[in-house]
């Protein structure tokens, strides 16, 4: 196995897969086309990027009232999107 293809194979094993933002991209270890990531959780992904290195006391119940958040703004991006 070339040194590119081994390191392609270790950062797919410790990243769970290829993630990207849009969806259908070629894998170059399979050689095949994957679903990634869609635009909508890009956007719930960016939008989470507000609360990085806020000072919050995370919980369960705030983790789960953020995600959803995140959620609403990439709904209302797309909705945006389509005006």
């Amino acid at each position: 196995m070339s040194r590119k293809r081994q390191v392609l194979a270790a950062s797919y094993l410790n990243n769970g897969g290829f993630m990207y933002a849009f969806p259908n991209v070629h894998n170059p270890l399979t050689g095949t086309q994957e679903s990634g990531m869609t635009l909508r959780d890009y956007f719930a992904a960016m939008a989470l990027t507000h609360f990085a290195g806020k000072n919050i006391d995370w919980t369960p119940e705030i983790e789960e009232n953020i995600a959803k958040g995140a959620y609403q703004i990439a709904d209302a991006m797309m909705r945006a999107r389509d005006l």
